[in-house]
């Protein structure tokens, strides 16, 4: 699960990335409700939707997209696709930094994978193991903090802890993790990669979610989300959902200050399911997974991120 970090909340270039393909912007056009997309993902989108309705909030469209050209020469630039700016110079330190960081949170995630491994053997074989892993842990996190600078596009290293025992903040009983940032206002929209994954939850959380024993993902445990397990989809009270395909990749649409989390296939953009709750806690990405077994996907990642802060 900490290998999903690297891929979270990348929240310094969010606005520079296209809701529909998640990759950064081409040719960007915005709609009467705000949202852009690159123009050629919209005339898609529009096509299999046979309506002219925003991918994101699906208001209506009443006027034809505007290209946003303010935000293609921003996408365009950061892409490199217009002439090197001095100032792409001052993101060198910052990804330089982010590789550091994403290769130690990989070297604690394959020492962790090996203690599960070893769960499965003699209990000598086990202890061995942990102590390898612990002291492979401390050495790492009693260095000094990586250097980050001012601009930095992520701060992981404060997430290494939730890796170690006895953290508060570390789920104890089952393989759960919240995002690096939490949401108390606005509409925030991610895509996450499942695969063929056979478990797997997915949604939001609040803060306080007990996170030591037992307990179910449940609105009443303050867990909202869409879960799998073997081919069987259920919404957290063991209501059972019909989808017409198997998704590969979810959608999580959460609108705080309206009281719902709405779960799409974004393939066609149909709905799975919404829950609706009046929100006051800070909300964080939730995601679980089981056992991979057999399947070809080990871990799940988040695919692009979105938001909008409402005024």
């Amino acid at each position: 699960l900490s290998l999903l970090f690297g891929e979270i909340l990348l929240s310094g270039y969010n606005f520079l990335t296209c809701s529909v393909c998640t990759e950064i912007f081409r040719d960007p056009v915005s709609l009467g409700c705000h949202h852009s997309f690159c123009y050629r993902c919209l005339q898609d989108f529009w096509a299999q939707a046979k309506n002219k309705n925003c991918p994101v909030c699906k208001r209506k469209s009443s006027n034809d997209a505007v290209v946003n050209f303010s935000i293609k020469e921003l996408a365009d630039s950061y892409s490199g696709r217009q002439r090197s700016d001095p100032s792409d110079e001052a993101m060198v330190p910052h990804l330089k930094v982010q590789r550091t960081l994403q290769e130690q949170i990989r070297s604690l995630s394959e020492g962790l994978s090996a203690v599960e491994a070893d769960l499965q053997k003699d209990g000598l074989s086990f202890l061995s193991a942990s102590t390898r892993s612990r002291t492979s842990a401390r050495a790492l996190l009693s260095g000094s903090d990586p250097q980050l600078l001012p601009g930095a596009l992520l701060d992981e290293a404060k997430h290494l802890g939730n890796l170690v025992p006895n953290n508060p903040e570390r789920f104890t009983m089952y393989r759960e993790v919240l995002g690096s940032e939490g949401f108390s206002s606005g509409e925030h929209c991610w895509e996450v990669e499942v695969g063929d994954l056979p478990i797997w939850r997915i949604g939001v959380a609040k803060e306080s979610v007990e996170r030591n024993g037992k307990r179910t993902a449940s609105p009443d445990n303050g867990i909202w989300c869409l879960l799998h397990r073997s081919g069987e989809y259920t919404q957290g009270t063991g209501k059972t959902l019909t989808l017409k395909r198997t998704p590969e990749r979810i959608r999580v649409q959460l609108d705080y200050d309206g009281g719902e989390v709405s779960f799409y296939d974004p393939e066609d953009m149909t709905l799975i399911y919404t829950h609706q709750h009046t929100f006051t806690d800070n909300i964080f990405p939730y995601f679980g997974v089981g056992a991979a077994g057999e399947a070809r996907t080990k871990d799940v990642r988040v695919c692009g991120v979105s938001s909008r802060t409402q005024l």
